[in-house]
C-alpha cells in the first residue's frame, strides 16, 4: 500500500511540476482610452494631440510642377524643411520655417546635373546633406547649393555577404558622428561607418524567434521532404527594417513594417532596450508587443494590413509613428503607452488632416510634417492645448513629480474624460498625498496594480491596527467554535448526514480509498450529486474569474463571455468522462459511465474549495501575498489529481501502470473528440453557405 501510495503522489507531483498551474495578479486590456460611462469598459478613440494647420501642394508654394513621387520630407535644426521627390522627378526642394519655398536644390557633380530618380531618404547632418540615391546604390554628399562633395557606395569587406545588393534608403547619425545606413530590404540590421565614413559592420539586426512547433515542423521536413521541394521551400526571413531616427542622446529607434515589436530603441551593442512596463510593474523589452490595432480595422469596405514607415522621435523622448497604410500618426511615451493617435484617410483623406497615402513624415519642433504622395500634398500638424497638457504632466511623472503633476492631470481628464495616463498620474498623487482610498479608486480606473497594490496595503494594514482587538477574539471564537463542534460529533460518534450518500461524499477528502469503493461496490454514489458538483465546478471557476479582488481579477468583466469558462470547466471535465469511457472500454475497464462521472466529478470537490478560497482571500490579500494563494492552488491540484486517480483505479480494477496507458489514451479521444465537432462545425457552416448560396440563385432568377 505504501509504495502504491508513493506512485500515485509521484504522479502528482509531477503534472504539477509539468503544467506550472500559478496564480497571478490579472492582465488588463491594453489600450489607452476607454468610455468610463455607466462602469463600461469600451475601446474609444483617442484624443488628437495635434491639429491640422497647414496643408499645400508645389503650386500653392509657387512651382510650377507638383509634388509628383515624393519620398522622403526631412526637419532641420534650423527649422527648414527638405522635400525629396525620388520616385519620378529627381527632384529636392528646400522650404523655409513658414514653409514657403526657399529654392529648388539641383544635385550637381563635375559640373554635371545628377540623376537620383529612385531616391527613398534625405538627411542633413553639419550643414551637409546626405541624399539616399537607393536605385543607384550609393549616398550622395552635398551643400545646400546642391554640389556633390563625396558619395559613398557598396564597402568593400569579408562581412558584406556576396550577393548583397546596397541600396541606401535612409540614414542617421549617433552622437559620436557614426552614420547608420538602412538598405532597402536588407534583413543584415544597418550598415555602421564611422566618423571617418569606413564601413565597420553591421547592426542591430532582426530576428526571427523559433517554438517547439517550428523546430518538430523542421525535423518533420528534413525526414520527409525531397530534394526538389526542399529547393522550392521557402525561408523564414526575420523583419527588414524601414526606418531609423537618432534621439538626443544618441541612441537608435528603428521600424519595421509589421510583426510584432515594430518599435526597438536599440543599444550600442545592437540588443533592444526599449522597455515596456505592463500593469504589475514588471518591465520586457518591446520585441513582444504589437504597437499598432490589436483589432482588424475595416474601412470603406477593406480590410488592409497596418504597415509603419516612419520612426521618429522628440527632443523628450517621445516616439513618433506613421502607419503609412491608413495614415494615422501614433504617439507613445518611454514606457511604451500609446498617448494618442490621429490622422487617417486611407484612400479617400481630401479633408486637412487626413491623407489618401501618408508617404513621409518629420518633426519640425513642435510641430510634424506629412508628405501625402497620393495627393501630392504636405500637411503640418501643431501641438493642440491637449498634447502639451498629456507632455508636460507625463514628464513630471517620469521625474517622479506626482504631486506637482496633479493640477495637470485634472485638466486633462477636463479635456479627456477617457485618458488612462491621467488616471494612472492621479493615483500617484492621491497616494503621495496619502489619499489611499482615493488611489485606489482612481488606480483601479487606470488598471494600475501597482499603485492599487501599494494603496491599498497602507488602507489594509491601518484597518487591522484600529480593529486587531475585535479581529483577534473573532479568530479565537472562530477557532473555538469548531474544535469544540468537532469535540461534539467525535464523543457521539454520529455524523451530520443521515443520508449515506450525501455522507459518502462528504467523506470524499479524508476517505478516497473507502469512498470510491462503496461507489463501486455498493452503489453509494450520486449521479445527480455529481451532476451538481460539476455545475459548482463551472460556477466557483466563474466567480473566482469575476468577482475576485481588483488585484486578482483575471478578465474585464464587463466584457467577459462566461462561456469560455463553461467550456473549460464543466466542458471539460464531460469531455474527459467520455474520452475514457471510450479508451477504457477498449482496455476491459469494469467501470460504466455513471460511475466515471461520479467519481470525477468527486474528484474536483478540492477545485471547488480553492476557487472559493481564493474568492474570498483575494479581498484580504495584497500582490506580495500572491504566493499564498499559488500555494493553496498547488496544495488542491495536487489533491485533485490523486482523487482522480485513485477514482478511476478503482472503477476500473486498474493497476497504476494500466492506470497510466488508459490515461495517455483518454487524452488521445479527447483531441479526436474536439478534432470531429469542428470538423462537423465546418461541414454544417458550408452546408449552410451552400444553400443560402443556392437560394440566392433561384431567388435571382
Amino acid at each position: 500500500m505504501k509504495k502504491y501510495l508513493l506512485r500515485v503522489v509521484s504522479l502528482c507531483v509531477v503534472a504539477v511540476m509539468l503544467f506550472g498551474f500559478t496564480a497571478q495578479a490579472a492582465s488588463a486590456p491594453t489600450f489607452t482610452h476607454w468610455d468610463t460611462a455607466g462602469k463600461n469598459v469600451l475601446t474609444v478613440p483617442a484624443r488628437d494631440m495635434y491639429r491640422p494647420v497647414k496643408s499645400f501642394t508645389a503650386s500653392d508654394i509657387g512651382l510650377s510642377l507638383p509634388f509628383s513621387g515624393i519620398t522622403d520630407v526631412f526637419c532641420t535644426a534650423e527649422g527648414k524643411t527638405l522635400v525629396l521627390c525620388g520616385e519620378q522627378n529627381s527632384k529636392l526642394f528646400l522650404l523655409n520655417k513658414d514653409y514657403t519655398l526657399d529654392k529648388e536644390i539641383v544635385v550637381m557633380k563635375d559640373g554635371k546635373k545628377v540623376d537620383y530618380t529612385g531616391a527613398r531618404g534625405v538627411y542633413v547632418k553639419d550643414d551637409v546633406i546626405y541624399l539616399c540615391s537607393t536605385a543607384n546604390g550609393e549616398i550622395l554628399l552635398m551643400d545646400f547649393d546642391g554640389n556633390v562633395t563625396d558619395e559613398i557606395g557598396l564597402p568593400e569587406s569579408d562581412v558584406i555577404p556576396e550577393d548583397f545588393l546596397f541600396q541606401p534608403m535612409e540614414l542617421a547619425h549617433d552622437t559620436d558622428n557614426n552614420m547608420y545606413v538602412l538598405s532597402l530590404g536588407s534583413y543584415y540590421g544597418a550598415l555602421i561607418f564611422d566618423n571617418q565614413m569606413q564601413f565597420t559592420g553591421f547592426y542591430g539586426a532582426n530576428t526571427v524567434e523559433h517554438t517547439v512547433l517550428d523546430f518538430l515542423g523542421y525535423l518533420w521536413e528534413m525526414l520527409t521532404t525531397t530534394d526538389t521541394k526542399r529547393e522550392k521551400s521557402v525561408r523564414t526571413l526575420p523583419y527588414a527594417f524601414v526606418s531609423m531616427a537618432t534621439d538626443k542622446e544618441g541612441f537608435i529607434y528603428t521600424t519595421t513594417r509589421s510583426g510584432t515589436g515594430q518599435i526597438k530603441m536599440l543599444s550600442p551593442g545592437g540588443s533592444n532596450i526599449l522597455m515596456s512596463r505592463d500593469l504589475n510593474g514588471d518591465s520586457a523589452d518591446s520585441g513582444g508587443l504589437n504597437f499598432l490595432e490589436t483589432e482588424v480595422i475595416v474601412t470603406h469596405k477593406k480590410r488592409l494590413t497596418q504597415e509603419f514607415s516612419v520612426v521618429d522621435v522628440n527632443d523628450q523622448g517621445y516616439i513618433y509613428a506613421l502607419d503609412t497604410t491608413y495614415g494615422f500618426i501614433y504617439i507613445y511615451d518611454k514606457d511604451c503607452n500609446l498617448l494618442s493617435a490621429f490622422g487617417g484617410g486611407v484612400e479617400q483623406g481630401t479633408e486637412l488632416g487626413m491623407f489618401t497615402k501618408a508617404e513621409a513624415m518629420c518633426l519640425n519642433g513642435d510641430q510634424i510634417v506629412v508628405a501625402d504622395s497620393g495627393t501630392s500634398r504636405i500637411t503640418v500638424f501643431e501641438m493642440n492645448e491637449y498634447g502639451a497638457l498629456v507632455q508636460q504632466a507625463q514628464n513630471m511623472y517620469f521625474k517622479g513629480n506626482y504631486e506637482e503633476a496633479k493640477p495637470l492631470w485634472e485638466e486633462v481628464l477636463r479635456l479627456d474624460s477617457n485618458s488612462r495616463l491621467a488616471y494612472r498620474g492621479l493615483a500617484k498623487a492621491y497616494y503621495v498625498i496619502g489619499d489611499y482610498e482615493k488611489a485606489m479608486e482612481y488606480s483601479e480606473i487606470a488598471y494600475d496594480y501597482v499603485t492599487y497594490d501599494q494603496a491599498y496595503r497602507q488602507v489594509r494594514n491601518k484597518a487591522l491596527e484600529d480593529n486587531f482587538v475585535w479581529v483577534f477574539v473573532a479568530v479565537i471564537a472562530l477557532a473555538a467554535v469548531v474544535v469544540v463542534f468537532m469535540l461534539y460529533v467525535k464523543k457521539r460518534q454520529t455524523s451530520m448526514f443521515s443520508n449515506v450518500k450525501v455522507r459518502t461524499l462528504m467523506n470524499v477528502p479524508l476517505h478516497p480509498f473507502q469512498v470510491f469503493t462503496d461507489v463501486k461496490y455498493k452503489g453509494h454514489g450520486s449521479l445527480l450529486a455529481a451532476i451538481i458538483i460539476i455545475a459548482l465546478f463551472a460556477f466557483t471557476a466563474t466567480l473566482r474569474i469575476t468577482a475576485s479582488s481588483f488585484l486578482f481579477r483575471a478578465v474585464d468583466v464587463y466584457n467577459y463571455n462566461s462561456l469560455f469558462t463553461l467550456a473549460t470547466t464543466a466542458g471539460l471535465v464531460v469531455l474527459w468522462i467520455v474520452a475514457n469511457w471510450l479508451a477504457c472500454t477498449l482496455m476491459e475497464g469494469k467501470g460504466r459511465m455513471d460511475e466515471i462521472a461520479i467519481v470525477t466529478a468527486y474528484s474536483l470537490l478540492p477545485m471547488i474549495l480553492y476557487n472559493v478560497l481564493y474568492t474570498v482571500l483575494s479581498y484580504a490579500l495584497s500582490y506580495e501575498d500572491a504566493a499564498i494563494l499559488n500555494g493553496i492552488m498547488t496544495v488542491m491540484t495536487i489533491y485533485t489529481a490523486f482523487l482522480l486517480i485513485v477514482a478511476i483505479m478503482t472503477v476500473h480494477e486498474y493497476t497504476f501502470g494500466k492506470l497510466i496507458l488508459s490515461s495517455l489514451i483518454t487524452v488521445f479521444f479527447m483531441i479526436l473528440i474536439v478534432f470531429v465537432i469542428f470538423m462537423m462545425v465546418i461541414l454544417i457552416q458550408q452546408l449552410w453557405n451552400f444553400i443560402n448560396s443556392l437560394y440566392t440563385e433561384v431567388a435571382y432568377r
